[in-house]
């Protein structure tokens, strides 16, 4: 992997935005020379309603047009003539969606029979599509042609070029979908399903049309996983799919011949953590066109690759800058100077009225947050941005978590040891360096309890104020949702059957697993699959219906844990059911096999950081190493690795002792058997003595086995 040197170039400062609100518009080339016939135009939509072209001539941003505040823009989509250059502006706010003329002019405005503000829209030619929370509808020329419900919610949608790929073809659009699911439409039909191990988080068509068929659509996920697929009228497939450079979700996403292969486009990615990639097919680095970037605190810069001894071109001439910058400052000191003033006179009104007439004023401030699961890591990741900088935050947790070191994260961390009784089992701070506006945070949790996750955010404002926000966690928090169930794998089942209806049995479900529909399924029965992140992979299948719901996996400690919760919730609403659990006794050792190659793997790491260790230090005493065999000096180069991987998940406390422990515990609480007595015997056979024979007879007998240690 290769890297291209690219310099920031700010454009402005537009306030804050949302995705799909950033676009360059494209102007007509020469024919002859392939050279822009007039400037390019960025366009900007923000939070404010505000919508902002901007351009560069000189070295310096121009505005060419700025309209009014309103509601806030949701997206941005350029349109025009089919076969023609898509110039026109088309902004979506709330349910209308209006058009924008290159003088800044409204010449567009459609009101849509939306209930809900738009949150993803395509256009082509008099083609419009337009996605809510779960309701996609397209227009013909302003008049509703198809409208379908999905049953999970929308992330982003496409359309297949029309005139190129279709033939008689009905009109098709691509939608990205939070089960994991990218569903085909054509018309009003739900066509196809293509199912995916992750959720797909944007869409685009591949080259900017659709490949050479004309029906290829790249997606990003939530985890930093880029695919294509292939969309024809029968048997589409996915052709091919890949990781990036980091597990962050992919929220943009364009095809562009960045490095001048105008016959294969490049594929560029904007994450979520921040990153800009650029995925190349062919590079002869002839182009020096930029990336337009727009960030959720409203920043649109530009990045470039500058020619050696250029540097000096890309801004305005030195004394111009200097003058200008001069000004700024002048300006900024007599407005720190009034709003100083202002602040003590408001201080001063404020303690003055003991009589409660005059109320303080709270400033308000927008949070752009997430808090997802990823896949790959197996933490949860908790995002916070704000446009102001950020103070402090402090996260208190419910439950036991683990927070662990982020390579970006430059706020100071601070740990509180709850008392004795307390709520909260976990308190912890982060104080931010001055300017830092984003925060971000990798937990790790176990399975088997349940909480919630408080937030405390301060910003850096007068008066102090701040914002709380809260983030449960579920019994089975580490399940994620999939697609498919392997039935040969020895079963554990679990029947619960009563008077109780599918909507009970839902919320139960709601309750105990994430990726469950908010709403109750329109059907009589409904099947759900899952496969657990952090014990090798055990799958879970629940199977509910009026009356009945049916758990089945390979998994004792799975089965275990929803029986306990069953129990707990159907005696809370005093319900009379009745529950069977039957267990197959191969589970367990199926279960041990699963999770061996990771504990193998685990002490082969800390017995190779142990040698790489004893190597080091002969190294450093200048000892003759040549007699080194080619394992041991394989092990010497890699001390660095070994030695981060140990620290980043060392043997005495890997969340893999957590998780054969609960096993242990949950196989002989199904028997009728306590044995919390034999963990810590547990704990010292997996770190100190591991063998997975030895592991299997203590899980079977562990009286027995301990008696036999004793005897020895």
């Amino acid at each position: 992997m290769s890297e291209i040197a690219l310099t920031r170039v700010d454009l402005a400062q537009v306030g804050q935005t949302k995705r799909n609100c950033l676009k360059v518009i494209p102007v007509e080339r020469d024919k002859t020379n392939g050279n822009p016939k007039s400037l390019e135009r960025v366009v900007v939509g923000s939070v404010n309603g505000s919508v902002v072209c901007l351009f560069r001539k000189k070295n310096e941003t121009q505005v060419a047009y700025k309209t009014p505040p309103g509601k806030p823009v949701e997206v941005v989509f350029l349109g025009g003539a089919v076969g023609s250059i898509c110039d026109k502006v088309f902004i979506a706010s709330d349910n209308v969606v209006r058009g924008v003329s290159k003088k800044g002019k409204h010449f567009f405005a459609f009101e849509t029979n939306m209930a809900e503000p738009i949150r993803r829209m395509f256009i082509s030619g008099v083609e419009m599509v337009t996605c809510g929370k779960r309701t996609y509808t397209h227009y013909h020329d302003c008049v509703q042609a198809n409208h379908v419900v999905c049953p999970e919610d929308i992330l982003d949608v496409v359309c297949l070029p029309f005139q190129s790929a279709w033939g008689d073809r009905a009109f098709t659009a691509v939608l990205a979908c939070n089960d994991n699911i990218i569903r085909v439409i054509e018309a009003s039909t739900v066509t196809h399903e293509i199912k995916l191990t992750d959720t797909p988080v944007t869409l685009q068509l591949f080259l900017g049309d659709g490949g050479h068929n004309k029906m290829h659509v790249i997606y990003g996920t939530k985890t930093g996983r880029l695919g294509l697929v292939d969309l024809p009228q029968k048997d589409p497939r996915i052709v091919w799919e890949m990781n990036t450079s980091s597990a962050s979700a992919i929220t943009a996403m364009t095809c562009y011949a960045l490095t001048g292969n105008e016959g294969r486009k490049d594929v560029i990615l904007g994450k979520d953590d921040g990153r800009i990639e650029i995925y190349v097919v062919e590079s002869d680095d002839t182009h020096s066109d930029d990336i337009v970037v727009c960030t959720y605190t409203g920043w649109v810069f530009a990045l470039t690759r500058i020619a050696e001894g250029s540097v000096s071109n890309i801004g305005p001439p030195v004394h111009a800058v200097n003058a200008k910058v001069q000004q700024l400052k002048n300006e900024v000191t007599e407005l720190e100077q009034k709003v100083l003033e202002e602040r003590n006179r408001y201080t001063e009104m404020i303690s003055k009225e003991q009589d409660g007439s005059v109320h303080s004023y709270l400033p308000t401030f927008h949070i752009h947050e997430s808090f997802e699961l990823n896949k790959v890591t197996g933490y949860y990741i908790l995002s916070i941005s704000l446009v102001l900088p950020i103070e402090f935050i402090v996260v208190m947790s419910q439950v036991d978590i683990k927070l662990v070191d982020v390579e970006r994260n430059n706020a100071v961390v601070g740990y509180t040891k709850p008392k004795e009784n307390e709520e909260f089992r976990a308190i912890v701070t982060y104080r931010c360096q001055s300017s830092q506006t984003r925060v971000e945070m990798h937990m790790r949790v176990d399975e088997g309890e349940a909480g919630s996750i408080m937030v405390l955010i301060v910003p850096d404002l007068k008066p102090e104020c701040g914002q709380f926000r809260r983030y449960d966690l579920k019994h089975l928090s580490l399940h994620v949702r999939t697609h498919s169930f392997d039935a040969s794998r020895p079963l554990n089942t679990m029947q619960i059957t009563g008077q109780f209806s599918l909507g009970e049995v839902h919320a139960w479900l709601v309750g105990c697993l994430d990726g469950i529909p908010a709403r109750v399924p329109n059907t009589q029965s409904v099947v759900y699959t899952f496969q657990c992140l952090v014990d090798g992979g055990s799958q879970l299948e629940a199977t509910a219906a009026k009356g009945s719901l049916t758990f089945r996996s390979d998994s004792v400690t799975t089965i275990c844990t929803l029986r306990d919760i069953m129990n707990k919730e159907t005696t809370r609403r005093n319900m009379r059911v009745s529950i069977n659990c039957s267990v197959e006794e191969r589970s367990v050792e199926h279960s041990l096999r699963l999770m061996h190659p990771k504990m193998s793997r685990l002490h082969d790491i800390h017995t190779k950081c142990k040698l790489a260790q004893a190597l080091k230090e002969l190294e450093a005493n200048d000892a003759e190493l040549s007699f080194l065999s080619e394992e041991y000096r394989q092990i010497l180069n890699d001390y660095e690795r070994l030695m981060r991987e140990s620290e980043n998940d060392p043997i005495e406390d890997t969340p893999l002792l957590i998780v054969y422990q609960r096993l242990f515990v949950s196989k002989w609480k199904l028997d009728g058997s306590n044995v919390t007595q034999y963990v810590p015997q547990l704990r010292e056979l997996l770190t100190t003595n591991y063998d997975i024979d030895v592991l299997l007879s203590f899980f079977k007998a562990p009286h027995s086995f301990k008696m036999k240690q004793e005897q020895d």
